[in-house]
């Protein structure tokens, strides 16, 4: 055996002792056979903010042979002419199971518990032609140490952690929730359009003109916003998203036939928990029952406010009604609803507050007398048409304000008598805000006249009485209406170009009595003779 050979040999022996040392200070990774005390060996860098001295040394020796090798190129000869003294892509990544360089500063150095993927190192070398005939010591001593594990300061949320909470974040959402406002409805108005440019000037008096051109032009519709409030949020995060989903779907409301459409052209999804409570369909002409019925299958349960307003060929569905909680149902130009519709569902509005069904010809007191025994808590009812009037008369309005707790009244149209406007009174004279009374024909001076003229209507508020051409002495509401405005009540009387211009007639004959009566006590109270002061007319003379 030559020297050379035998020399070799000591070296790879003299390695493999030292690589098999239980060194407990070494960083590099344990083989399997190594012993359970070396192998859980933990260190507590928190202690120091330096690595072991024994790493110490050996990268400051690699870096030190790594920077002569770029200063003295020509002095390593196992370089190749065709290839270059940088540094090769890494070609092994080991995971220390304790990192030795801190993650952002120095001070924070991770523990024994961190996941070995958090801080690893890379073997970087260089390719030589020679590399094979090198010894292993020159192998190792070749090996360098990086730290992988970015420097750059942590990048911290600007956002509050408060919106990470969902009870808070809820909270907040439903404050900036529009929904409500983007309900299509009809516009509120001060009072209603005159019916004619005499109309106009006889109640508006020099400003006739131009309130008669404006109602002209003026929308009975209000414009409605195309995009929430809340549409941007649900771009934020998942935690956002589930949130605003969650308001955005409390309230559905469709006044485009095809969205409608679209989303019952989906597969059904049978939600036991909906949190839907408001459904209001505007101006669906063309809208065919399966697509209702189809809808009723995804929202019910929860709805409190359901509207379907000028639907003609629609009907809610019953299962709308199974959770028992609408406050609010409105079903205004309905060509379909009638008197089983209110039967079958009277039993399940318990806590009903408004009900809308005017236009709605189908109906008739048989209807109407079914929601005033069901709906003990009605507060609105409006039962207004333009045409079969003859359906609607005291036989179902009676029960209704001895029944319920009415508060507003629409009868428009409706054959009611002197007899119905007395039972409003006797049971709800002190409640009632709220009287429209249009083209109710039957009406005499017996009734409204007779009970305005009492006070058994301190709170009304709105009264509308327009094409009621049996009321001829209106000089009781005259003076009721300015009764209220002394009391601080403003009061708003609706009539027709008749009505008004009798109305204007008593104002103009109370003021002028009001006007003498006034006169007359200060010409009494001037030539009074039981003072003491000297006669007027004397006090003229002597001047």
């Amino acid at each position: 055996m030559s020297s050379s050979t035998r020399n070799e040999r000591l070296e790879r022996l003299n390695v493999k002792r030292v690589r098999d040392k239980k060194n407990l200070d070494s960083p590099r990774p344990i083989k399997r056979s190594s012993s359970d005390t070396l192998r859980t060996r933990k260190y507590d860098y928190f202690k120091t903010l330096s690595p072991p001295p024994s790493i110490q040394r050996k990268t400051s020796r690699s870096f030190s042979n790594l920077f002569h090798r770029f200063k003295n190129p020509s002095r390593s000869s196992s370089c190749s002419k065709n290839q270059d003294l940088r540094l090769l892509t890494p070609s092994t990544v080991v995971s220390t199971p304790d990192s030795l360089f801190s993650c952002d500063n120095g001070d924070d150095y991770s523990t024994p518990t961190s996941p070995l993927a958090s801080k690893q190192f890379t073997f970087y070398y260089s390719d030589s032609a020679s590399s094979s005939s090198s010894s292993v010591n020159e192998e190792f001593s070749k090996l360098t140490l990086k730290n992988c594990v970015t420097t750059d300061p942590v990048k911290r949320s600007l956002s509050s952690r408060i919106f990470e909470i969902p009870e808070i974040l809820n909270l907040i959402l439903s404050c900036l929730d529009d929904s409500e406002s983007r309900i299509p409805r009809e516009k509120i108005k001060n009072r209603r359009k005159p019916l004619s440019l005499r109309h106009a000037k006889l109640v508006h008096g020099e400003k006739g003109d131009r309130i008669w051109r404006d109602s002209q032009e003026m929308g009975f519709f209000e414009p409605t916003v195309k995009e929430s409030n809340l549409y941007n949020c649900l771009f934020v995060n998942k935690l956002w998203y589930q949130s605003t989903l969650e308001i955005l779907e409390t309230r559905f409301y469709f006044a485009d036939e095809r969205k409608l459409r679209s989303l019952c052209e989906r597969p059904v999804i049978k939600k036991t928990n909906s949190q839907t409570n408001t459904l209001v369909l505007h101006k669906l002409f063309y809208t065919e029952q399966y697509v209702v019925d189809h809808l009723a299958q995804q929202i019910s349960g929860c709805l409190e406010w359901l509207e379907f307003y000028v639907c003609p060929r629609i009907v809610p569905s019953p299962t709308f009604f199974e959770g028992n909680k609408i406050q609010k149902l409105c079903i205004p130009g309905s060509a379909v609803v009638d008197d089983s519709f209110l039967k079958s569902v009277s039993k399940n509005l318990p806590n009903l507050k408004v009900l809308d069904i005017r236009a709605c010809e189908l109906v008739t007191d048989a209807g109407v007398y079914y929601i005033a025994h069901s709906c003990l808590n009605l507060e609105t009812l409006n039962v207004g048409r333009h045409s079969r009037g003859e359906l609607i008369t005291d036989a179902s309005i009676g029960p209704v304000v001895r029944n319920t707790k009415i508060t507003t009244l629409g009868v428009a149209g409706c054959n009611i008598t002197d007899r119905s406007l007395w039972q409003l009174c006797l049971n709800r004279g002190s409640q009632v805000k709220r009287l429209s009374l249009n083209n109710c024909r039957m009406l005499t001076d017996n009734s409204l006249c007779k009970i305005l003229h009492h006070d058994y209507f301190p709170n009304l508020t709105v009264l509308e009485i327009r094409n009621c051409l049996n009321l001829s002495n209106l000089r009781p509401v005259v003076l009721f209406k300015k009764r209220q405005i002394k009391k601080g009540i403003p009061v708003l009387v609706e009539g027709c170009e008749v009505i008004d211009h009798r109305l204007r007639e008593q104002e103009l004959q109370i003021d002028l009595e009001v006007s003498r009566k006034i006169i007359s006590d200060i010409s009494g109270w001037i030539n009074e003779s039981a003072d003491d002061d000297n006669d007027f007319q004397q006090l003229l003379r002597s001047r």
